[in-house]
């Protein structure tokens, strides 16, 4: 069940991550994720886990940096966790594998039975991502992207990481 539960977060996270970074670049149709894999993962309390994964991108397009990406998993009565991410440069004209720093926190109104629950139901419908990153591309530019309200049934039922962004 916990192993489970940790698949679900990290292709959610890749998922996410591969977004915006597929973002940054002008011609999104040609970046696409490859692999994803998990370099490392350790519990952080019973609350928390922090994890490395290692993402593999096909980009053909310019050099790009996802930083500061923050977001929240919710439900219509609130928040029920938060996760970090980042950064990650994404080099130019390449096949390949990078490592991604990221970490899920649960929020102190939910518990760990209740995460259990939803976990084994697979019963996501009424779960919801907000998230927020700041894409930098080679020449500096910066532009911070927001999503709201991203349905996370959808996240992890299309999380096929083979698939083109």
């Amino acid at each position: 069940m916990r192993t489970y539960m940790k698949s679900v977060f990290i292709r959610f996270v890749a998922i996410v991550a591969m977004v915006f970074m597929a973002s940054a670049c002008g011609n999104i149709r040609n970046i696409r994720v490859t692999s994803c894999n998990i370099a490392s993962i350790s519990p952080n309390g019973l609350r928390s886990v922090d994890a490395r994964l290692r993402v593999g991108v096909h980009n053909p397009a310019m050099t790009f940096t996802v930083s500061d990406v923050l977001g929240f998993i919710h439900d219509r009565d609130g928040v029920i966790a938060n996760f970090t991410g980042g950064p990650v440069t994404v080099l130019r004209k390449t096949d390949a594998v990078y490592e991604l720093p990221c970490s899920l926190t649960l929020d102190g109104k939910i518990s760990l039975f209740e995460v259990l629950s939803v976990v084994k139901t697979m019963d996501l419908s009424a779960y919801f991502v907000d998230v927020t990153a700041n894409v930098t591309t080679a020449g500096g530019i910066t532009k911070v992207y927001r999503y709201k309200d991203i349905p996370l049934g959808d996240l992890v039922r299309d999380g096929n990481l083979g698939i083109a962004l």
